[in-house]
């Protein structure tokens, strides 16, 4: 990671002590903070001790280590979210996160204000400048304009939160509030709250050490990629494949808010790509490469199997910004990367695209993957090539060939192809090790003959897989390598990087393109969604037309009909509105229960509206007991299903008529077969749930005790008798996502705020890129990830509403705050370029 990114851009500071009302208001606001956080923890739905544990230390790590504000709190964000086990919809973990964090980022500066006076005193030196109280946090960014663009924001955010909270339905205040409740406002309320609460921490710690503060945003963000990655990794693996991109299954990691459909991943990936890029090509050593690497490589992977085109769009778009002005930024010292070089790589990536499409069309992804293992071999002994010479490159390669023929009758063994070619690829890489430890001839030959043993194994793997058609694909690939190899041998100029820093960032390169050709092409999933861009733009044009006629009155036009109240309007006055269902949570004579109401149109049943809790997978029986109590006859749907959040896999349904009871409640039992049920691999264990559904359509039931019996005949359910609201259940609407986004950013300001709190908004986010592209923080090291983060996410968000996610929509605001934070770089400190050179011409 880049260290000393604004080197001579910290201010000289001397410790001075606070006024005494700076004090007390750190104290008034500190203290509220950690009160809050603490209340929270002790109410948590899991494990109360547990969390209130947890929190008291991360309070205390925050207070000790500031820098734990962004590094940890950004690594987290993407997969600390339990609502689908705690039913906390309002309240999350991300608000007791920075609740302690803001809490001892207060009480940090109130202390280093009392120790900076006690010095001041001893040394007798008032004239020194402040630059550990809240006052010296004033001197620096954001300036009078930004300040004022925030503020403002916030008092439109809060007036649309409190018109929501007034508009809303009065229902009794719980944790576990739904969209359609009074809370729902507060929920989106929140992280710009939050976002101004710590705007002068922040300030302070960037004043402090602005490398600091860089390299900790920069860590966090690319950390919290890969997490969230994994996430998408370990959820592909687990339900429909690794490697299967013909199902109707698009990832959600572990975005809880994605269970009514939504963009919370695809506006993540698009704020974390940039920063996983950049901290790879700003890598000054091969081994600091590997980890932001790795991060760019499964973010790409977890950007692919979003299957968005908003995606698609968003993430090309901001990388190209990004090196646009990285690249603009050392035009003093001349370009990091010429056109020529653009280009010559540019027609090296399509080269590996179609050699990666010819392989896989007949060969699969078994075929693919050796192929792509006898490139990175002859990348990788480029170096040697040279040292040897194209005649005694060739001979290694034919010694290889000549070798590889010979072990034809061990690849008739059960998978002997792919063993065989594991065996050639360890050898390659035994050999690769040896020649960097001893830099002998002998190991250059070693790493010839082995690539050329893997010529012949891929061979074999493709006519193993595919037949005569896979390996009449795969041959003039492998010709075309083996040329390659030897041209690099004998040319006078090399054709890609001997810099294994750049040849590391060539070989990501190659993989990620390899990877695109198997999504595009290994299934018909994502044909499919192209195909009906016409079909799905027209019905997203008709959803915003209705969205915005219920904009009525001049106050809903001017500043909005109020935060979280689309939901709402969207059930009650949207008359042709095709709502799933809806739930809500009810008391009489201190007795709690739930509603539950069923479609308004017909549905299969992988599209009802349901309400869940998680159980553990296991095979078997579940038997399931409940109370129930309907005016009309009502047909529901209860399963078990091993499944993430959407898309049912191993499912034990069945469907139950209930008769009408308008005021007795009658028992249900039943038993569900558990028997499909697995658990999944022990690499990717499945997770599962617990729902029932109203599949009656326009019914209304009243539900309580649940109870569900395990196969190992322990009780799974948590609050069964809704004595605690909701806590614990969670809902989920699989496919049918339009009644609770808006699918429009701009819209999503406009709906709840008005049209003063879109000019504001807008104003603000080009107020934070103009800063960035050609204001006074242009040539920050930073300037051109966070500007590309930000257009990515607003790239995005012109077919999606995504400040209806709390989690990520405080990062966005967090990257605006960063744009105003970031100080010009003095003349004398001009970025140096990235210490490796540039790519050869």
């Amino acid at each position: 990671m880049a260290s000393q990114l604004d080197r001579g851009m910290a201010l000289p500071a001397a410790r001075q002590g606070s006024p005494l009302a700076v004090r007390l208001l750190a104290l008034l606001i500190a203290l509220p903070c950690l009160a809050a956080g603490l209340f929270a923890a002790t109410q948590y739905p899991l494990s109360p001790p547990l969390a209130t544990a947890t929190y008291v230390v991360w309070a205390a790590l925050c207070l000790w280590r500031p820098q734990a504000l962004f590094t940890v709190t950004l690594a987290l964000l993407p997969i600390a979210g339990f609502a689908s086990w705690t039913g906390w919809l309002v309240v999350e973990e991300l608000d007791l996160a920075l609740a302690g964090a803001a809490g001892a980022g207060y009480l940090r500066i109130l202390a280093d204000g009392l120790a900076g006076g006690a010095a001041a005193g001893r040394q007798a030196r008032p004239e020194a400048p402040a630059a550990d109280s809240l006052r010296g946090t004033a001197r620096i960014q954001p300036g009078p304009l930004a300040l004022l663009l925030m503020l403002t924001f916030g008092v439109s955010c809060l007036v649309a939160a409190a018109r929501g909270f007034a508009a809303a339905e009065a229902t009794p205040l719980q944790w576990a509030q739904g969209y359609f409740e009074s809370l729902n406002g507060l929920r989106l309320f929140k992280p710009f709250a939050w976002l101004l609460i710590l705007t002068p921490i922040l300030a302070d710690r960037y004043k402090r050490d602005p490398d600091a503060f860089a390299n900790g945003l920069v860590q966090g963000m690319t950390a919290g990629l890969a997490a969230c990655a994994l996430a998408a990794i370990w959820e592909r693996a687990a339900y429909p494949g690794l490697l299967n991109f013909s199902a109707d299954y698009r990832s959600t990691a572990l975005f809880w808010e994605m269970h009514v459909g939504g963009a919370a991943l695809d506006g993540y990936l698009a704020l974390g790509m940039p920063f996983a890029v950049w901290a790879t090509w700003r890598a000054k050593t091969p081994l600091a490469l590997v980890l932001p690497g790795l991060a760019t490589m499964a973010g790409a992977y977890a950007c692919l199997t979003t299957f968005s085109r908003g995606v698609y769009l968003a993430v090309p778009v901001s990388l190209i910004l990004m090196a646009w002005l990285a690249n603009r930024s050392y035009a003093r010292q001349g370009p990091v990367v010429t056109f020529a070089a653009v280009l010559r790589n540019s027609l090296a990536m399509l080269a590996v695209a179609v050699g990666a499409w010819l392989v896989f069309a007949q060969g699969g992804y078994r075929a693919m993957a050796a192929a792509f293992c006898v490139l990175a071999a002859v990348m990788l002994t480029g170096p040697a090539g040279r040292s040897l010479g194209a005649a005694r490159t060739g001979l290694g390669l034919l010694a290889g060939l000549v070798g590889g023929m010979a072990d034809l009758a061990l690849s008739g063994l059960p998978k002997g192809p792919y063993l065989i070619h594991t065996a050639a690829a360890g050898a390659f890489a035994a050999a690769a090790i040896a020649h960097a430890l001893t830099a002998r001839a002998l190991t250059r030959y070693a790493m010839f003959a082995a690539t050329g043993w893997m010529l012949v194994t891929t061979a074999r793997i493709a006519l193993h897989w595919g037949g005569e058609s896979a390996l009449t694909a795969a041959l003039p690939v492998l010709a075309v390598l083996a040329m390659v190899a030897l041209a690099n041998a004998g040319l006078r100029g090399a054709l890609w990087a001997a810099d294994r820093r750049l040849l590391a960032m060539q070989l990501g390169g190659a993989a990620m393109v390899t990877v695109v050709v198997a999504v595009m092409s290994g299934g018909a999933y994502m044909g499919d969604r192209f195909a009906s861009v016409s079909r799905d733009f027209e019905g997203r044009m008709d959803h915003w037309s209705d969205s915005l006629g219920m904009l009525v009155t001049p106050s809903d036009w001017l500043i909005g009909k109020g935060m979280g109240q689309f939901p709402a309007n969207y059930f009650y006055h949207l008359k042709k509105s095709d709502l799933p269902g809806s739930y809500a949570w009810k008391q009489t004579d201190g007795n709690g229960y739930l509603t539950m109401t069923g479609p308004r149109y017909p549905m299969s049943w992988g599209d009802l509206f349901r309400i869940s809790q998680r159980v553990p997978a296991q095979r078997g029986p579940y038997v399931v007991s409940a109370d129930v109590r309907s005016r009309p006859d009502v047909r529901l749907h209860i399963e078990v299903c091993e499944k993430n959040l959407l898309y049912g896999q191993a499912c034990a349904v069945e469907e139950i008529e209930t008769k009408g009871s308008p005021t007795e409640w009658r028992p249900l039992t039943l038993v569900l077969d558990g028997k499909d049920l697995s658990g999944g691999a022990w690499y990717a264990p499945r997770l599962a749930m617990f729902s029932v559904a109203v599949s009656s359509n326009g019914a209304k039931v009243e539900l309580d005790n649940f109870r569900v019996q395990g196969p190992d005949g322990r009780q799974l359910m948590t609050n069964p008798g809704f004595d605690h609201g909701n806590s614990g259940w969670f809902f989920t609407s699989d496919r049918h996502h339009l009644p609770w986004h808006i699918k429009n950013l701009g819209m999503n300001v406009l709906f709840d705020q008005g049209l003063t709190g879109l000019l504001v908004f807008s104003a603000l986010v080009l107020a934070a890129l103009g800063r960035l592209v050609f204001g006074s923080a242009r040539h920050h090291p930073l300037a051109s990830c966070v500007s590309a983060a930000i257009v990515g996410f607003v790239t995005v968000g012109l077919f999606d509403s995504l400040l209806d996610v709390p989690r990520v929509a405080w990062v966005f605001y967090l990257l605006l705050l960063v744009a105003f934070l970031l100080r010009p770089v003095r003349k004398a400190a001009q970025p140096a370029r990235p210490p490796a050179e540039p790519i050869p011409q």
